[in-house]
């Protein structure tokens, strides 16, 4: 009797174990298909976004959000686009396709400026760039924290007035998959954790297989390109492009043509241009770039400020820098001024206007009735980054800091362009500080 118990007993226990475990492998089926994955070229991939760095990669957790929560009426929206449409009938070169291998924890302008060199090689080589993917800035609201396509960041159609553009769909259907050899800069030693880290990046994100580690040698580079078979490889990929430390084999022309293509999409270019027509009343006004490394030790969410003099070091050169700008303005005839910043350093706003520099607008002036309703592309960072380049590509003089990518993404497009004067921050501030680095 009492076997019989014990039996019935250890049956129940295993059913209800059994029951426990189902409903736990449905809940978590159902939580990563809905929080982790994301339909991207007729695959569900895992997209594990750059947040910081760890070593020299980091990769956080984050799930990606496609649509934003905030979708109030009568606001200007600019929809999710997606990849671009795979085609088999545009002509391709015979001598394949270039993928250009970037992967880091740097904001978005790390990443034009590693594909603006991609596309470069691409055109010096006669091959077929493929589309890459967009990571955000650790700025990035949650809501709309999600990757990013090249169609709408780029007016791609401009892109291929100089060079041929495949979609990623495209890419891994006619090579299987895998890249076939990586063109690598002669002066950079790969080392193995480096090379794994993007390589697994790759194959999580993008669906793509590099090639073994050994197979790579650091002299690729110069025996690709002067084989005389070199168009037999089709699949081929460039390792971290604008990171490369020997000179670069195309000219400086091919660049500059670049830069003038790589134009913002069209619906970031209407409201750059709705916006500077406003700032201004049509006028010409100076567009500023107030970015303060030494600052975002504080200003970085992941970080604890522990170094109180710098702040006031920090505090005391902006006071500075504000009345310096407004007598550069005074000199240039210049009465508006739009300025962009991070959401750390909304300070510099008043602070301006403190020192009587007159008109200054910043994000938050873009509002009705004055402007259009933008609120939907101002609580996305990505997108509203977009418009501030923009904005400031449009400026009579544009105040850059001298080392941001960000700022940097600005005066290549300007200077490509020959669109207007551009001047370095710390060529207009008359003191900084020790400890303070305006870059």
């Amino acid at each position: 009797m009492s076997l019989q118990c014990e039996t019935s007993r250890l049956k129940r226990v295993f059913q209800i174990t059994l029951i426990l475990v189902i409903l736990g492998i449905s809940f978590m089926y159902f939580w990563e298909s809905n929080y982790y994955n994301t339909p991207f070229a007729g695959h569900r991939l895992k997209i594990m976004l750059t947040a910081h760095i760890e070593d020299d990669i980091a990769v956080a957790t984050t799930p990606l959000q496609t649509n934003s929560k905030r979708q109030p009426k009568n606001h200007t929206k600019l929809a999710m686009i997606p990849s671009l449409t795979p085609t088999s009938t545009i002509h391709r070169p015979k001598r394949g396709y270039l993928l250009s291998i970037h992967y880091d924890a740097n904001g978005p302008n790390v990443q034009y400026g590693s594909y603006r060199t991609g596309l470069a090689f691409a055109i010096y080589s006669g091959r077929v760039i493929v589309e890459t993917l967009f990571f955000p800035h650790w700025e990035q609201e949650k809501e709309t924290r999600r990757v990013r396509y090249l169609n709408e960041t780029f007016d791609y159609k401009t892109l291929e007035q100089i060079v041929s553009i495949a979609s990623l769909e495209e890419f891994r259907r006619e090579c299987n998959q895998t890249v076939k050899a990586i063109i690598v800069d002669p002066d950079t030693l790969l080392d193995r954790e480096s090379y794994k880290k993007r390589a697994d990046a790759y194959e999580r994100i993008y669906d793509i297989r590099f090639p073994k580690l050994k197979d790579i040698r650091n002299d690729s580079y110069a025996r690709i390109l002067s084989r005389q078979d070199a168009s037999s490889i089709m699949c081929l990929g460039i390792w971290e492009p604008s990171f490369w430390k020997s000179e670069l084999p195309f000219s400086q022309d091919i660049l500059n043509s670049v830069d003038k293509h790589m134009v913002y999409a069209p619906e970031i270019q209407n409201i750059g241009r709705t916006i500077s027509r406003q700032i201004c009343h049509g006028k010409p006004y100076l567009a500023l770039h107030w970015r303060n490394k030494t600052g975002e030790r504080c200003g970085h969410p992941n970080n604890i400020c522990k170094e109180p003099d710098l702040m006031v070091n920090i505090s005391k050169t902006a006071h500075v820098a504000a009345k310096d700008l407004r007598v550069f303005m005074l000199a240039h005839n210049l009465s508006c001024m739009y300025i962009a910043l991070p959401v750390f350093a909304k300070e510099m706003v008043r602070l301006l206007k403190d020192a009587n520099v007159r008109n200054v607008v910043s994000k938050d002036d873009i509002r009705p009735p004055k402007y259009p309703d933008f609120t939907d592309v101002k609580h996305d960072a990505y997108l509203w980054s977009l418009v501030e380049e923009d904005i400031c590509l449009r400026s009579e003089i544009f105040v850059a800091t001298k080392y941001s990518s960000w700022s940097k993404q600005v005066r290549r497009i300007r200077e490509a362009a020959g669109n207007g004067t551009i001047v370095s921050l710390p060529d207009i501030v008359t003191w900084i500080a020790e400890g303070v680095v305006l870059k």
